[in-house]
């Protein structure tokens, strides 16, 4: 018995010696990745190399010249912690590219992974921003789905991850024929298609966002090839300099209140809203304003009638056949008043209905971008309500000038075609233009 005790004792003995040099060695080791880390951000990383490309509002050149975006917030944010200078290096996508592969910048934002970028570039692990390829069209052209690409000229940028997919994955999996023709930025593919030298772009769904997608330019909706967005380091590059990429990331994804979400709600403040939307108040103002003024008008007209009433009761026979164009004149204006109410009424339907639909946090972002965009045309279709009446209130003072004006006959078709086709839709009506 004696001989068992102590044998368990030198066991115990054993274990307890070996717990003591496990927990020195993960010391040292926690201390010598500090010491690592700390080496590399005074020496290898007191300056990094950026660069910077035009791609609203990830990374772009702002008005004043300097780098600005979502991505360049991030890397000062990440720089300012490390004690790192910046020096951001010009160009565009493909030139971008091909100085990151040879070397000559340390980080280039906004590279979308795919396996043969992850086998020539290093990519941090934590993705920034997550994506999808949109198609992008005018008025000219109508795109409903992916198989309306067939035989158009669809314009990319160069050296794109939507440049690859087009030329590869997409023409096999939806048996298409098309045509692609690359730019070396955004606003060369958005001016291509302007001037009709291509049918439809595919960018990014952030193009969505730059001043490029204008009035003439428009989203279809049509979206594809979800990917994630990193940032891209050269092959050789210090594995030191990718964790701590990672690990500031992480902080401030987990951190509500940090840089990364601030820039989010700058830049895509159509989709990150925290206080009551601008063009709520300014439809809620119109609203309030057109009732106003309809009442101011329906004031006046009652005051105009009384007037010409006690008028003819004063005067002789020539006078009656005024009275009788005066109740005449009235009851246009009931009639007047009526249609105003009419018009009223019909985009202050779209506008509540919209602004109901896009309490449901569970609609796509698409779907609430249409939505968005369907309050705002009720919106302009009130103002035109208002400067209608206000054309009447000319007319009545002889104030008017006749000024003849083209009128696009398709645009207004449209226009009304896609504000009645949700309410068809949900009738089960079928609606065609």
């Amino acid at each position: 018995m004696l001989g068992h005790k102590n044998t368990d004792k030198r066991i115990r003995w054993k274990w307890r010696v070996r717990g003591q040099y496990f927990i020195l060695l993960v010391l040292f080791l926690i201390i010598h990745e500090k010491i690592i880390l700390a080496v590399h951000k005074d020496k290898e990383f007191s300056t990094i190399r950026v660069g910077v490309y035009n791609n609203y509002p990830k990374i772009f050149i702002n008005d004043q010249g300097k780098p600005d975006g979502i991505f360049i917030n991030l890397v000062t944010y990440i720089a300012k912690k490390e004690n790192w200078k910046i020096r951001y290096v010009k160009g565009n996508w493909q030139e971008l590219v091909n100085m990151l592969q040879e070397n000559k910048i340390d980080v280039l934002p906004d590279v979308a992974y795919s396996p043969e970028r992850d086998s020539v570039f290093t990519m941090n692990s934590l993705s920034v921003l997550s994506s999808w390829l949109e198609v992008f069209t005018t008025r000219k052209t109508a795109i409903n789905s992916i198989l309306d690409l067939q035989n158009k000229r669809i314009g990319v940028l160069k050296g794109s991850i939507q440049e690859a997919y087009l030329n590869r994955e997409a023409k096999e999996k939806f048996n298409l024929t098309y045509r692609i023709k690359t730019f070396n930025s955004y606003r060369n593919s958005a001016k291509a298609l302007t001037d009709n030298q291509v049918d439809v772009i595919v960018a990014s769904r952030f193009f969505y966002f730059s001043d490029l997608c204008n009035k003439e330019i428009m989203p279809t909706g049509v979206t594809f090839h979800p990917d994630e967005l990193h940032f891209a380091f050269p092959k050789n590059i210090s594995p030191a300099l990718v964790k701590i990429f990672d690990k500031q990331i992480s902080e401030l994804k987990n951190d509500p209140r940090s840089v990364y979400y601030q820039s989010l709600q700058k830049f895509l403040d159509k989709k990150y809203v925290t206080v009551i939307p601008q063009y709520i108040i300014l439809l809620i103002i119109i609203i309030v304003s057109v009732f106003i003024l309809v009442s101011i008008f329906a004031f006046i007209l009652r005051y105009r009638v009384k007037v010409k009433t006690f008028e003819i009761s004063q005067m002789n026979r020539e006078l009656t056949l005024a009275k009788e164009k005066a109740e005449e004149s009235n009851r246009l204006k009931t009639v007047f008043l009526q249609n105003i109410s009419h018009e009223i009424r019909t985009p202050m339907n779209g506008i509540l209905g919209f602004l109901q639909l896009l309490k449901d946090k569970n609609k796509d972002e698409l779907k609430r971008d249409n939505y968005i965009d369907l309050i705002n045309k009720s919106g302009y279709r009130l103002i035109n309500t208002l400067n209608d009446i206000i054309e009447i209130s000319k007319i009545e003072t002889n104030q008017i000038a006749v000024n003849s004006t083209n009128v696009d006959i398709e645009e207004i078709m449209n226009f009304h075609f896609l504000f009645f086709q949700k309410q068809a839709q949900d009738k089960g009506l079928k609606m065609k233009l």
